[in-house]
């Protein structure tokens, strides 16, 4: 069960909360300042905080510096409450390292959402850190296919599902079979040195193709050509360079 400590002064936004945490399987916490949430959050480390900012003896803030100086609750996620939301505010809350900032008042649904959000995103570092260190024992890293965050989830993808990728700048769009496809950030220079196998191509510079979905090769101009391939409707175009590679596979 995972464990959330609320540091609010508020008691009546901080029972509200701790009710419908409780309502909804979390394991909750409270404190009434934020000296007393420092305290306890040393104490219980828990998975997650939400913290009010306008607090006596330390507001959020403090409490969010406090917590970053031991190793333990560094990394916890960290969700403010504010009665306002300026940008000043929120800059220096995101640069303390805060996850995400929910303004008062609020609906409880938002509050459950960022959470979620939050444990979402935590799982999914967790099962990649798991693949790429390789865990010994009789937990193996599942052979052909990669992990992929897109919109706070990750879904462990098959590389045969994988038609090709389009990038642009720090972010890919990747299109599965079936008409699936996920945006995530990462640049295709990711892509080359992740993906494994003989069966994916750089043709552009910034489209990477599995060839196994090659259809056939289009003749543009005398140094234009362009790709048709399996589940996708238009064509791809192919830098002029990989057109050699590109012909190898209908050799």
């Amino acid at each position: 069960m995972k464990k959330i400590l609320i540091i609010e002064d508020d008691p009546l936004i901080r029972e509200n909360i701790f009710e419908v945490l409780e309502l909804n399987n979390y394991k909750t916490f409270i404190a009434a300042n934020g000296k007393e949430g420092v305290d306890l959050a040393l104490q219980i480390l828990p998975d997650l905080i939400i913290c009010d900012i306008m607090m006596p003896l330390m507001d959020g803030f403090e409490v969010k510096e406090e917590l970053s100086k031991d190793p333990r609750t560094k990394f916890t996620p960290f969700i403010f409450l504010t009665a306002k939301a300026e940008t000043k505010e929120i800059r220096h809350g995101m640069a303390l390292g805060a996850d995400d900032y929910i303004t008062k008042p609020f609906e409880i649904a938002d509050l459950l959402n960022s959470i979620q959000i939050r444990f979402n995103k935590i799982e999914g570092i967790r099962e990649l850190y798991k693949l790429e260190m390789h865990e010994s024992g009789n937990k193996q890293p599942p052979k052909n296919k990669i992990l992929i965050t897109s919109h706070y989830k990750t879904h462990l993808v098959s590389l045969d599902e994988i038609v090709y990728i389009h990038s642009e700048g720090n972010y890919s769009e990747i299109f599965l079979t079936e008409n699936k496809n996920y945006l995530i950030r990462q640049n295709l220079k990711y892509w080359e040195e992740h993906l494994t196998g003989n069966n994916f191509l750089r043709i552009h510079q910034s489209y990477i193709i599995n060839t196994g979905y090659l259809e056939k090769i289009e003749k543009i101009s005398s140094r234009e050509c362009s790709v048709k391939i399996k589940h996708y409707n238009g064509l791809l175009p192919v830098s002029q360079r990989q057109i050699p590679n590109l012909k190898k596979f209908f050799s």
